[in-house]
Parts: structure tokens; C-alpha cells; sequence
């Protein structure tokens, strides 16, 4: 009986260990993330302030759409994005997390297929693997729509992807005038390679040049408004795509280390007199700048460029304007163009241009500058923009990359306001920025708009020449 039982514990330990070699590991070099379900070894992490009762998969809303149950592969996860006051959550979304790393080197984006009840924003990417400090983070703004719409988010440097955990991340809240909650599905997440339909990295960051005294602290190459990330931009099927990403996928150096030494994060310190230029590069393309570092009362940096003309005329006929300001309209009375709330954050002045009619205005923006439209506390030159569906302005920079615009709507009783960024692709020239009235989102209205604030991103400082403001439809 007692060698029955050794033969029969002998047989199930066969057993056993054939049917452990037919299980399989994870690959760890999948591209699917979530394909109609969670793929092996991954799942959903919801971010701090959010419930993963919020994130559910559903098979009853199918990619692509069907009135059936949905196929193998056609389930989708859906976010339910919580409305104002929700008492448990203030928006939505978190991680998707392999269990083990992986090893995404051979693929060169991340692709995904989403819709929502309504349009909104949402930001979305790769990276956080929902540690402190994630490595190699990199992300966007995007916007949802209401039918199925496939996006890209390219990888700024695929051979940084070796160990990676953090294979697609998303958040939204409450959006609208007033917020309210909405809803939106994901299907299709996966890694993939498009070779040639990506073009880039394009650098985003201009040319900069600081003088410094050797002593100064350490200052970061190439400030963006993010902490610990830099923009950079890409060409992909779909248009130009600007994401942000970690330093970590950036080589920086410098031309001469004695003078200014660059870290591993783009940090840099001075170290002796004389000149330096540190670069920003993503697997060897220059992806930034380059920042140019003068050290020594000798050197100084040379005087930033000025526009040479103003911005082209306007040809939206006046009776469709609201002017505010710029040559071809009559405008509106602005009580102040700088604000006195503001003017610790920016150095105004209203410039004419050699051989020209018209003058323009330059802002310094070492963060916001105000433009208040009556004075403040009063509901004097109030603008009703409600039937208006753009706002316009023309900048020229020698320096920047981003441009804020805020309104505020009623700022002397219950106070709405809203920024939209809009990014110059070019410095040295007029660029002419059409805003959509709708992408004010959560204004709360637009028929008492008070005030009006330029702002840069957190941390940086740039030059803007503004010429032609005026909201049109």
C-alpha cells in the first residue's frame, strides 16, 4: 500500500510539472495592453483621489461599434469621469501596470481608439508606473470626441523602454460651462511600430542665451513649466503631435563643462567664466534650445530680436469684431493694460514700429500679466462676447514656445475663468493665433468678460509682441 501511495504522489508530481511547463509566461515583449480585455500580467492602478469603481471593462459598448454583444477582442474599458462635488472622487483615471517589466525597445508609439458622450479633454500617455518618481513618463493633452478616433503618442526614445512597467496611463474631470461629468471608452491599446509616419523630434524649446556670475545656483538648461520634463514635438499621420516628456530621455552636454556643467536631468551649474552651450538631444537628434550660458561681467548676452513690421492686416469684416486692440478696427476702452495686480509678473510697454502706422505692445511674462478691461471691482467696459465664436491675436517671439490666454467672466460677482495654451511653432514672425471661443472651457460664460491674462508656462520667461486682439464670428 505504502508503494501504491509513493507511485501515485510520483505520478501527480509528473503531472504537475507538465501542466506548469504549458502554462505560459507573459511575453515581455507584447505590445497589447488592453485588446477586449487587460492583457497577461497587467492591470488598472486608479491614481490617488480616484476609485477604480470608475474603470470598468464593458462589453456592451463594443469597438467597433455593434448593437450585439460584443466579439472577441471588441470589449472596451469604460471611465465614467464623477461631475462637481462628487464626495468620493475629483476626476478619473490612473494606470495600466504590467506586473513584470517589459521590454517595448521595437516599437516606436503607443496607439489607442477612444469616444465619450461628449466632446472634452482628457490627458493620457505612457510611463507611470505609479512610483514617486517614474523614470520615463511621457504624455499629452488630447481631445475626446463622440465618435471612435484613433490616436498616436509617440515614444520620444524607444531604447529607454528596456524595463518598463508603466505601459499607458489616462486621467479626466468634470468639464463645461457649467462642469458636469461625462463619460468615455478606450479599446485597442497597444504598442506599435509606424517607422517612417513619425518624423521627429522636433525641438520646441527656442534658443536661449543667459548671463550668469559664477557662483549662481543651479538653474534647469531648458525650463518648460513641467518639473522634470521637457515638450517635444512629432509628425504623425494625424498632424503635429507635442508631447511632454521625463528628462530622462534626453542626453544633455555641454561645450565646455569648466564654465557650465549639465547633470543627468538637464541641471545646470556654473562653474568658471567664459561661454558655454548646452544641448538637449533625444538618441542623438537635437531636441531643444541650444542654450547658450555666458558667464563674467564681460559676457553678455546679445539683445533679443525685435519684430522689423507689425502683423498682417485683419480681414474679418469690422461689423463680425470686437476689437481690443491692433490696426484695423475700432477698439473697445481697456482701463488697463497692466494691470497693478500683475506687475510683479511682467514688464509692459506699448512700442511703435520703425516705419510703420501702428503701434504693438510687448509683454515679458516672467509669469502672468493682467489686462483688465474696466477698473477693478467695477462692471465698467464689460464685453458680451456670447455671440462670438473666436478669439484672435497675432504674436511674435525671440524667445517663447507656449502662450496662455485666460478670460475671466464676471469678475466682480461670481467669477468664472479659463486658459487655453496655444504653442508658436516659429520665432522671428507674426504668428496668428484662432482661438475657439469653445475651447474656454468651464468660462461659465463669456457676456460680462471683465479681465484678460497672458500667461507663460510656471517657470519660465519669454518676450511676446502682440498686435490685432479682438474676439470675431
Amino acid at each position: 500500500m505504502a508503494t501504491r501511495s509513493r507511485s501515485l504522489q510520483s505520478v501527480v508530481g509528473v503531472l504537475a510539472a507538465l501542466a506548469a511547463g504549458c502554462i505560459q509566461s507573459p511575453s515581455l515583449t507584447s505590445p497589447e495592453v488592453f485588446v477586449g480585455r487587460f492583457a497577461d500580467d497587467v492591470g488598472f492602478q486608479p491614481f490617488d483621489k480616484t476609485s477604480d469603481v470608475n474603470v470598468k471593462q464593458d462589453s456592451t459598448v463594443c469597438f467597433p461599434d455593434t448593437s450585439l454583444f460584443c466579439p472577441d477582442s471588441g470589449a472596451t474599458l469604460k471611465v465614467v469621469v464623477p461631475g462637481p462635488g462628487d464626495p468620493a472622487n475629483t476626476f478619473a483615471g490612473g494606470a495600466i501596470v504590467a506586473g513584470l517589466p517589459r521590454n517595448l525597445s521595437g516599437y516606436d508609439a503607443v496607439t489607442f481608439w477612444a469616444k465619450s458622450t461628449r466632446a472634452a479633454p482628457f490627458e493620457v500617455g505612457l510611463g507611470a508606473d505609479q512610483t514617486d518618481s517614474p523614470r520615463f513618463k511621457a504624455g499629452s493633452v488630447a481631445s475626446l470626441s463622440t465618435g471612435w478616433t484613433q490616436y498616436f503618442i509617440p515614444i520620444p526614445l524607444a531604447t529607454s523602454l528596456t524595463a518598463e512597467k508603466g505601459l499607458f496611463f489616462f486621467s479626466a474631470g468634470s468639464d463645461g460651462s457649467p462642469a458636469t461629468g461625462f463619460t468615455f471608452w478606450l479599446a485597442n491599446i497597444q504598442y506599435v511600430k509606424i517607422g517612417a509616419s513619425i518624423v521627429g523630434p522636433n525641438p520646441v524649446l527656442p534658443p536661449v542665451c543667459v548671463a550668469k556670475t559664477v557662483g549662481s545656483g543651479a538653474f534647469p538648461a531648458f525650463p518648460s513649466g513641467t518639473s522634470g520634463a521637457m515638450p517635444v514635438a512629432f509628425e504623425v499621420s494625424t498632424g503635429v503631435e507635442r508631447i511632454t516628456a521625463s528628462n530622462r530621455y534626453f542626453t544633455f552636454s555641454s561645450s565646455d563643462p569648466s564654465v557650465a556643467s549639465v547633470d543627468l536631468v538637464g541641471s545646470v551649474s556654473v562653474q568658471g567664466p567664459g561661454t558655454a552651450t548646452v544641448t538637449a538631444s533625444l538618441g542623438g537628434v537635437a531636441a531643444a534650445g541650444p542654450l547658450t550660458v555666458k558667464v563674467g561681467a564681460a559676457n553678455t548676452c546679445p539683445a533679443l530680436a525685435v519684430p522689423a513690421d507689425i502683423a498682417p492686416r485683419p480681414t474679418v469684416p469690422a461689423a463680425n469684431v470686437i476689437s481690443l486692440f491692433g490696426s484695423a478696427y475700432v477698439p473697445r476702452t481697456v482701463n488697463s493694460w497692466q494691470t497693478v495686480w500683475s506687475t510683479c509678473c511682467n514688464d509692459y510697454e506699448q512700442l511703435d514700429v520703425p516705419g510703420t502706422t501702428h503701434p504693438v505692445k510687448r509683454y515679458t511674462l516672467r509669469s502672468f500679466a493682467g489686462v483688465g478691461f474696466g477698473r477693478d471691482g467695477t462692471t465698467e467696459n464689460q464685453i458680451d462676447a456670447s455671440a462670438m465664436t473666436w478669439f484672435h491675436v497675432d504674436v511674435w517671439t525671440p524667445d517663447g514656445h507656449a502662450f496662455d490666454v485666460k478670460l475671466v467672466n464676471d469678475p466682480t460677482g461670481y467669477p468664472s475663468e479659463s486658459t487655453v495654451r496655444s504653442y508658436v511653432q516659429e520665432t522671428g514672425t507674426w504668428i496668428g493665433l484662432e482661438i475657439p471661443m469653445t475651447a474656454f472651457r468651464n468660462l461659465g460664460g463669456t457676456s460680462k468678460l471683465g479681465q484678460m491674462l497672458f500667461l507663460v508656462p510656471g517657470g519660465t520667461t519669454a518676450t511676446f509682441y502682440l498686435d490685432n486682439i479682438y474676439f470675431h464670428n
